[in-house]
């Protein structure tokens, strides 16, 4: 990973948490209008009972109906808070979770070498100069807001530095 996938990469996971942070707080938004909607019809109830002769059964009926929905938003509006507990991910988290996969190289653990490739690397293009890896997760464009697979390249020589590093 180069730095520049790196921070593209970070950029676009940001940028699905803040389109999730903005869905969340619409279902938190129509979560609190359905809690207040239910305690007006209680209220309703309520005053109707006290205003008019209606059997205590058919009261009864009606409050445990209203009071369940009450019990069911309000335990979908703490979900939703709990949810909401999420922070941004940073280019340094990023750059500990590709120190963690390189681990696997130098302690040469095959069977986490194999499934981070097949798990995240598209197609490997060796250059003469360079080597050019294509990875399976896709980010958009910056010039034309389309989704391309995320690249990093690094020159040979900086690759065969950090083999001998390791080995």
């Amino acid at each position: 990973f180069s730095d520049i996938s790196i921070k593209k990469l970070a950029r676009m996971l940001n940028k699905y948490k803040t389109k999730k942070a903005a869905e969340f707080n619409q279902d938190l938004s129509r979560a609190k209008n359905e809690l207040k909607e239910v305690m007006k019809k209680i209220a309703k109830v309520i005053q109707l009972v006290s205003e008019s002769g209606i059997t205590i059964d058919t009261v009864k009926d009606e409050l445990k109906k209203f009071e369940g929905q009450k019990q069911l938003t309000e335990k979908r509006i703490e979900e939703l808070n709990y949810k909401d507990n999420d922070s941004l991910i940073t280019e340094d988290q990023i750059f500990d979770l590709i120190a963690r996969s390189r681990q696997f190289v130098k302690t040469q653990n095959i069977p986490e070498c194999r499934n981070f490739i097949e798990s995240y690397i598209e197609q490997v293009i060796i250059h003469e100069e360079k080597v050019e890896v294509r990875f399976k997760i896709h980010v958009p464009d910056e010039e034309t807001d389309t989704a391309v697979p995320l690249t990093s390249e690094k020159s040979i020589t900086a690759i065969q530095t950090e083999f001998k590093k390791v080995v």
